[in-house]
């Protein structure tokens, strides 16, 4: 686990007290509305939203430059985590709304919503099938925590 622990954060921004100025992330829940920054150099060069389904895992996956930054922008998400050479050992991540996570190259991941999310992935790297490596993670990961 400590090798993990390495190669990804999470921080639910609703948790940051709200201070605009000088902050990378943040989350301000107004009268108007519901507001999340993610104000990080360079991380949009590859900007994604995607819905997870409960019975359809996505990802399965490390890439061997990309990193990502996943925001949670409404409902709940599981994501394993390993790394590729302990595919038996997956570790599990309860992700909900306004959960920020960073995922650094080499960790491989895996999605399912729980039941359903939805996400935005952004990246400094643009995404390169050459540089992505497919795991075999079960596809059935019912049961696993």
């Amino acid at each position: 686990m400590n090798k993990l622990n390495e190669l990804f954060s999470v921080v639910n921004l609703a948790e940051i007290p709200p201070q605009m100025e000088g902050r990378q992330l943040g989350f301000i829940k107004g009268e108007k509305g519901e507001t999340a920054y993610l104000n990080i150099p360079d991380a949009s060069r590859t900007v994604m939203v995607f819905e997870l389904l409960e019975d359809k895992p996505r990802g399965n996956h490390y890439h061997r430059l990309k990193e990502e930054y996943i925001y949670v922008i409404e409902g709940h998400a599981k994501v394993y985590i390993w790394l590729p050479d302990c595919e038996d050992e997956p570790y599990c991540i309860d992700l909900r709304k306004s959960d920020w996570m960073h995922i650094r190259p080499g960790l491989a991941h895996l999605y399912v919503g729980a039941p359903r999310a939805l996400i935005l992935e952004q990246s400094p790297i643009i995404y390169d099938a050459e540089h992505t490596v497919i795991c075999h993670l079960q596809e059935n990961i019912d049961g696993r925590s």
